[in-house]
Formats: C-alpha cells, sequence, structure tokens
C-alpha cells in the first residue's frame, strides 16, 4: 500500500520513471524550450498583424457590398415595374388586338401628328 502524503523524492521518482529521463544526460530545459518561446513570441506579432487586416479587408467588402446594394435597388426596381408594364401591354395587345392608347398631353408635339 502506497503512503497517503508522498514525499517530494517520492513524487520525483515517480515522474521520472514515466518520462525515462536521466535528470543528469542532456540540456537543461531552458535550453530546449528558450529558442521555440523565443520564435513564438518573434511570430506572434506579425501573425497578429496579418490576422487583423484580413479581417479589415473582409469588413470593408461586406460595407462596399452593402452599400452597393443599398443603392442599386432603386434602380433595379424601377426596372422591374418598367419592364412589368411593358410586358402587360404586350399581353393586353396580344388578346384585344388592339393597340392601347397612350394619352399625350395635348401642347406636346407627337400629339399633333
Amino acid at each position: 500500500m502506497k503512503n497517503a502524503n508522498p514525499t517530494w523524492g517520492g513524487m520525483l521518482g515517480e515522474i521520472v520513471s514515466v518520462t525515462g529521463v536521466v535528470l543528469v544526460a542532456g540540456p537543461p530545459i531552458v535550453l530546449l524550450l528558450g529558442p521555440w518561446l523565443l520564435f513564438v513570441l518573434m511570430l506572434a506579432g506579425p501573425f497578429a498583424v496579418l490576422v487583423t487586416l484580413v479581417v479589415l479587408f473582409i469588413a470593408a467588402m461586406a460595407l462596399v457590398a452593402l452599400v452597393l446594394a443599398t443603392l442599386a435597388s432603386p434602380y433595379l426596381l424601377v426596372g422591374h415595374l418598367l419592364r412589368y408594364r411593358r410586358e402587360r401591354r404586350v399581353a393586353v395587345q396580344a388578346s384585344t388586338g388592339v393597340a392601347s392608347p397612350r394619352l399625350l398631353p395635348t401642347e406636346s408635339r407627337r400629339a399633333a401628328a
């Protein structure tokens, strides 16, 4: 039965046996992880700037698309209504065989012709 309160040496012995590392051999952990930490910290700033620029570019494109859609919608609506009226007039003329009268003001040059 194991001791309920293991000593510091006992815990270290179990950890060493699990990892299979000899404490005397090999470089200190700082020499292994120090360059990696420096490398990661050097890359963190440029990566954050790059991600920020990509997010800003996507947001700008979404804003431009929203503005263009807002500006284009009245023109699209008017075009649709004019096309509908033209098609409706052609359909009425085809069904009755008579051209629909176009009411023009009497002051119009085209009305006098």
